[in-house]
């Protein structure tokens, strides 16, 4: 598998409520950070790509594309989750919240391309 055929993929959002505050996607050097599920349909048919990865992609993320238009869009490629591998790998961790370097004591923001990265 090479990376050029991997969407990475992270959502802002409400798992309860299965809404989308913002999407963020990577591929090769191409990326997307959006509220628009229009815009991430557009993003997608531009890219090749073989599998989508996320950390905790598909008891979360999954969760709240399946009640949207785009799971028709992705509902056949491969998942990649990043959280059951980091079990496997770092299994003396307790937690395995994805580290998010980038904020700062002053920002509290999730950023989805950062996640992605």
């Amino acid at each position: 598998m090479e990376l050029d055929s991997v969407v990475f993929c992270d959502i802002e959002g409400s798992i309860t409520k299965k809404t989308i505050n913002e999407i963020g996607f990577i591929n090769k050097d191409k990326e997307l950070k959006t509220s628009s599920l229009t815009e991430s349909k557009e993003f997608l048919k531009e890219i090749d790509f073989k599998y989508i990865c996320g950390h905790n992609f598909i008891n979360f993320d999954l969760k709240i594309l399946e009640e949207k238009s785009i799971y028709q869009d992705i509902k056949d490629y491969l998942i990649i989750d990043t959280l059951p591998l980091s079990l496997l790998l770092f299994n003396e961790k307790t937690i395995h919240k994805l580290p998010k370097n980038y904020k700062s004591e002053d920002d509290f923001d999730n950023n989805p391309i950062e996640d992605s990265k």
